[in-house]
């Protein structure tokens, strides 16, 4: 399976049913499901895995074939199938004599089909639209072999074969090109004597009973019976995504007063809808009345106020990628350059090429700059294709029916949940309250409703047209027409400039300005020092009489902050029932030599206290049952990595001459702790992690002992002494600093190398 399908592929609920029917041997199938449910790519597997047909002198030929109503979706089925074949077919020939696609285009890529289909003549699938088709036919019947078809595929089938409607008219009816091309291949058949079953498969999401009647009395089925998977009658409601918004503006003009000054505006607003029920019916054509005020209120040509309208939407909604449709009979080309002429760049004709395709790129490639990309296209052009990430559809105006509006609504929002589609009224237009009734009427039958429009009424200025008189004479005034165009591009200017400066500020190419460093310091200010993990508001007192003063923000880091906490816990906890002189910090010291190491961790003994000096927490517990069992294995294997640790830290340290010890304890009894801090705080380096020491201690030390060794510590820290316990200094002799200098001058040098010369 090709990566195409991102694997595993799991088939939507549609897709399953679709897969039921088609496998039903000898049965037609009508199907009827939601737009975007995946059942184009369906038929495009199903024509792909069928048997090869063969003709009567057992060659291969034609099996299948795909009759789409527009070039861009046989493109897209074309697209499909070579994404799913490129696998295991890379040539192009081979390629050919699978599928091949044909339909309407400029001259060259015409010539390149037909000459494809002689050189490469009847294979496994075609797809093609019936316009083009029927000039193939008409030049050659011989290139098409429609005596073995298995299978014909008619997808978007209401609008390739377009049953009458039900209201006599005087008009006489013209059959479609697809009705005419299927009824050629059905009396085709007849003539031969075709014997081989082929089924027909009809598909859309707007498929009614009325077409079914319809091929009942075409007589091209016969009596093989029909599989008619939820086709619903013409009064049913069609079934769209209600997670698809709908919203319905109306663009309104202010003509100025005073031209010379002040450009015209435009008023976007949203409209209100009359009321309308499954029984009224749209008026595609309603009489036209002679509505002079209208014909006054604009001199402007049709959509020239919905540009500017579309162009705000698209800025409010920050919209990357959007649709536009407009009605049959403008022209694309002058609705892509007057989007252009507003500032939209991006826009572009809706087109499929058949050689991107083939290269693997299916969509147009988006302006590079030219801001949103939109697409311009007609409503009969979009049936069936599927857009990836099509965020908005706008309709500029009101036209088409309500199977229309329904596959417009499912143009976006495919393949996850959300999207718009927004219409555009202008006040201007004729008829315009029938118009309204129309589009109410349109939510109504395609089982949806108005969302709420989030926006409120906006004014802009909207755009002169080219050669404006009245614009010369502002510009030259020094008045500026405040457009979308306009704002859209200062909002560039400002946003370039901006990051611009950012990355020179970030280079240190340019200093910050003293005002964003003020802010920037005021901001600092303002912000609250946590009060988790020991860092609450640090608090000192001049003198111990004293209470403590709160300080202010800028007045400690947090290293000085986090040190009273760490001092005050400590104190807290290590002399509860004693004496309440604070300890600044449980730090003891580690063994040096091995042999202390391995004594202290084969002592089955732990650390215990005599009961009369057991504190009155350890008394507590023993009151409900004892105190919990000392964890000896984990101290011991934590004195372990403790002192590795060191080790290696003293290694690379220089030793500290040793002090008198009584003289640095008298002298710091006569200091209270509070004035240690901020500036003469026992601190380590900030890239040293706290550690305790554990060198004399001992599983038999007492607590005596180890309050001892934390007020040692102290000093040692302040680079005073090194302290191991009190009232003993450990002292390095000089035999085993030079023992230990010459290891580690051995292990820099490295092992020395042998000689291997060889010995004459």
């Amino acid at each position: 399976m090709s990566a195409f399908l991102k694997s595993p592929f799991v088939p939507t609920e549609a897709q399953q049913d679709l897969l039921f029917s088609l496998k039903k041997e000898r049965q037609h199938t009508f199907f009827r499901a939601e737009t975007g449910s995946g059942k184009s790519f369906i038929l495009a597997m199903h024509a792909l895995n069928l048997p090869r047909s063969l003709n009567r002198g057992i060659r291969p030929t034609t099996t299948a074939l795909i009759i789409v109503p527009n070039p861009d979706l046989a493109v897209q089925y074309f697209y499909w199938i070579k994404a799913i074949l490129s696998t295991s077919i890379t040539d192009p020939a081979k390629l050919a004599r699978i599928v091949q696609a044909i339909f309407r285009t400029n001259t060259d890529d015409e010539q390149k089909q037909e000459q494809k289909l002689t050189e490469f003549p009847c294979p496994h699938v075609i797809i093609t639209t019936p316009t083009r088709m029927l000039d193939l036919i008409a030049k050659d019947q011989s290139l098409f072999d429609f005596e073995n078809l298995k299978t014909i595929i008619v997808d978007e089938a209401d609008e390739i074969i377009q049953p009458p409607e039900k209201v006599v008219i005087k008009k006489i009816r013209h059959p479609t090109p697809g009705e005419q091309l299927l009824d050629w291949i059905f009396e085709k058949r007849k003539a031969v004597s075709a014997t081989e079953f082929m089924k027909f498969v009809a598909t859309s999401a707007t498929l009614t009973t009325s077409f079914n009647s319809f091929l009942s009395e075409k007589e091209w089925l016969g009596d093989t019976p029909v599989d008619s998977f939820k086709v619903i009658s013409p009064s049913s409601a069609h079934s769209t995504s209600p997670q698809t918004e709908q919203h319905v503006l109306l663009v309104s003009l202010r003509k100025s007063s005073m031209p010379e000054q002040q450009p015209d505006r435009i008023r976007i607003a949203a409209a209100r809808l009359p009321h309308a029920t499954m029984h009224h019916n749209v008026r595609t054509k309603p009489p036209r009345e002679k509505d002079e005020e209208a014909e006054a209120k604009t001199h402007y040509p049709p959509n020239y106020l919905a540009i500017p309208a579309m162009q705000r939407v698209l800025r409010e909604t920050s919209t990357t990628k959007a649709m536009v449709l407009i009605p049959h009979g403008a022209s694309k080309a002058d609705f892509v350059w007057a989007c252009h002429y507003f500032g939209l760049t991006g826009a572009q004709e809706l087109r499929f090429s058949l050689s991107e395709a083939e290269n693997g790129f299916l969509e147009p490639q988006s302006v590079k700059g030219g801001g949103p990309t939109v697409f311009v296209a007609y409503p009969k052009d979009i049936r069936g294709l599927d857009l990836k990430r099509i965020n908005i559809v706008f309709v500029m105006g009101e036209f088409g029916t309500v199977e229309d509006y329904v596959h417009i609504t499912g143009r976006t929002g495919r393949h996850r949940p959300g999207g718009s589609v927004i219409t555009i009224l202008e006040e201007s237009t004729g008829n315009l309250s029938q118009k309204l009734l129309n589009i109410a009427i349109k939510l109504v039958r395609s089982g949806s409703r108005p969302s709420l429009w989030a926006l409120p009424p906006i004014e802009v200025d909207l755009k002169p047209l080219p050669g404006d008189k009245y614009e010369q004479i502002r510009s030259e005034a020094g008045i500026i027409t405040r457009t979308e165009e306009v704002a859209l591009k200062e909002e560039r200017e400002k946003k370039s400039k901006e990051e611009r400066k950012k990355w020179l500020q970030m280079e240190g190419i340019v200093e910050p300005e003293p005002e964003e460093v003020d802010a920037e310091e005021e901001l600092d200010s303002q912000l609250e020092r946590p009060t988790s993990f020991g860092m609450e508001a640090p608090s000192i007192s001049t003198s111990i009489s004293q209470e403590p003063r709160p300080l202010d923000i800028g007045e400690l880091d947090w290293r000085d902050a986090l040190a009273q906490s760490l001092k005050r816990s400590a104190s807290k906890t290590l002399t509860e029932g004693t004496d309440p002189k604070p300890v600044e910090r449980v730090l003891v010291d580690l063994p040096v030599s091995n042999e202390d190491l391995d004594e202290e961790l084969e002592d089955d003994t732990i650390l215990t206290t005599a009961d009369s000096d057991k504190s009155t927490e350890t008394k507590s517990l023993e009151a409900f049952g004892g105190s919990p069992e000392f964890p000896k294995e984990q101290y011991q294997a934590a004195v372990k990595i403790v002192r590795e640790y060191y080790r290696n830290r003293t290694n690379s340290s220089n030793s500290v001459p040793p002090v008198n010890v009584e003289e640095t304890q008298a002298s710091e009894s006569t200091i209270p702790p509070e004035a240690l801090l901020p500036n003469q705080a026992v601190l380590r380096r900030q890239d040293e992690p706290i550690l305790p020491h554990t060198d004399n201690l001992t599983t038999k030390s007492s607590p005596e002992d180890i309050k001892l060794a934390m007020e040692g510590e102290s000093l040692r820290q302040l680079g005073e002494s090194q302290i191991t316990s009190p009232g003993k200094t450990r002292r390095k002799s000089k035999k085993s600093s030079d023992e230990q200098q010459v290891k580690v001058t051995k292990a820099r040098r490295g092992r020395p190398k042998k000689n291997t010369t060889d010995v004459a």
